[in-house]
């Protein structure tokens, strides 16, 4: 079970109400504690008075003789008589008794032996000013407490306002802060002691990552202009040499494979250079998926990866991508290379649905351990040549673009690979 996450606002609040339940419960208490010995000092000493009174004029007059005191009952009775009394009364030693229960009321009961008979004199205490006063008393004390427990709340809030309104503004001006745009000192604002030391060490966490960010860029501009322009010199260089070579030369597999190479390492470069620029995307025409996948296939089987007879292709129905071209072509590269290393001789199946590629093979599945962590960098099966970052970068390819992957495998059965196109086009 776990513990409830409250904000700094909520236990702010609530140690202020408990703090004023205490407070509340304590006055409270003393309220009782202090009208119970007022009610025990009066009743007792009015009722031992009354008492005292009546029973030195009934031996001197006679009980009959003796008028009743005002709000008391009076019982003079004998052996006989006094067992049918309640047990409460016979129970009591003789004396005066400030509070006694009797069935559902409450009396002062004093108790006094007469020669052969006994004396009681009973004072309603539901009726007697000193009880009405204490209830008076106990209502407005229960009046006085609610209504200090919402005095309280209104307190609270009050002070929680005043309190985290400094935060609060802090945390806004946290908000507004975007990476690449021009951001003001946190702590050349007018803030408490405390919070201004905390915008002060968040300025120089940020100045560092400023830093970073701007190594990262410089080395993005950078890897852009030196990786592509020497790519570009290799591809257009393979392309004049191709169209001079025989198709019957030795040279001509050779020169496929360079170009083939120099295709993935342009879209390698083009999916790396993705996810440093952060949500920059180079705007691009609308390209065929089922036109790439072929393209992708030509340059698996040219490199010596994957061979064409391989892989069955079907194209259900084509779809247009809103993407960069070497976006898509480093996640088929990946998973077509990655099938077919696992599935040996296998032929794979390679089927577009619309915004739904789907890549199967036959090989000996994934271990059930190994599946959740498949497209974390590092993770390869026992049989993996490579070092775990061709799917790494797919995964994180496919979730900057919003596309999603389903993976399904078990040993003895193969493995099913489903990309969902989300912002593809038909």
């Amino acid at each position: 079970m776990t513990t409830p996450e409250f904000s700094l606002r909520a236990r702010f609040l609530l140690g202020s109400l408990f703090l004023s339940a205490v407070l509340i419960a304590g006055f409270w208490l003393a309220i009782n504690q202090f009208l119970e010995v007022i009610e025990q000092e009066f009743i007792g000493s009015e009722l031992a008075r009354d008492f005292e009174h009546y029973a030195y004029e009934v031996e001197r007059h006679g009980f009959a003789q003796v008028p009743v005191p005002r709000g008391s009952e009076v019982l003079f009775v004998d052996g006989a008589d006094e067992q049918a009394l309640p047990a409460e009364l016979r129970a009591l030693a003789p004396g005066i008794h400030a509070e006694i229960a009797v069935g559902d009321r409450e009396y002062g009961v004093a108790k006094r032996r007469l020669g052969e008979r006994t004396l009681y004199l009973l004072l309603d205490l539901e009726q007697d000013p000193i009880e009405l006063l204490e209830r008076r008393l106990q209502d407005i004390a229960g009046w006085a407490g609610v209504s200090a427990v919402l005095a309280g709340i209104a307190l609270s809030l009050w002070l929680s306002n005043l309190v985290l309104a400094p935060v609060l503004a802090l945390e806004r001006r946290l908000a507004r802060i975007a990476p690449g745009a021009e951001r003001p000192s946190l702590g050349a604002t007018e803030l408490p002691r405390e919070l201004g030391t905390i915008a002060r060490a968040f300025d120089e966490v940020l100045d560092r990552f400023d830093e970073f960010s701007a190594r990262e860029r410089d080395f993005t501009r950078d890897a852009s202009h030196e990786l592509r322009t020497p790519l570009a010199v290799i591809r257009s260089s393979a392309q004049l040499i191709d169209a001079t070579l025989e198709p019957s030369s030795v040279q001509a597999p050779r020169l496929a494979r360079l170009r083939a190479a120099a295709e993935q390492m342009q879209a390698l470069i083009d999916a790396l250079l993705f996810l440093a620029r952060g949500d920059e995307r180079e705007p691009g025409e609308p390209v065929s998926a089922a036109r790439l996948l072929e393209e992708a296939l030509r340059l698996q089987a040219d490199a010596g990866h994957v061979p064409l007879d391989a892989v069955q292709l079907a194209i259900v129905e084509d779809v247009m991508l809103d993407v960069p071209r070497g976006l898509f072509l480093c996640i088929v590269n990946n998973l077509l290379r990655n099938a077919h290393e696992h599935s040996g001789d296998a032929a794979l199946a390679v089927t577009l649905h619309g915004q739904r590629l789907v890549v199967e093979d036959a090989g000996p599945g994934i271990d059930p351990d190994l599946l959740p962590r498949v497209f974390e960098r590092g993770v390869r099966g026992a049989q993996s040549g490579g070092q775990g970052i061709g799917l790494d970068l797919v995964g994180r390819v496919c979730a900057r673009l919003g596309w999603t992957l389903a993976l399904d495998s078990a040993p003895g059965r193969g493995t099913r690979v489903e990309l969902h196109m989300a912002d593809a086009t038909r």
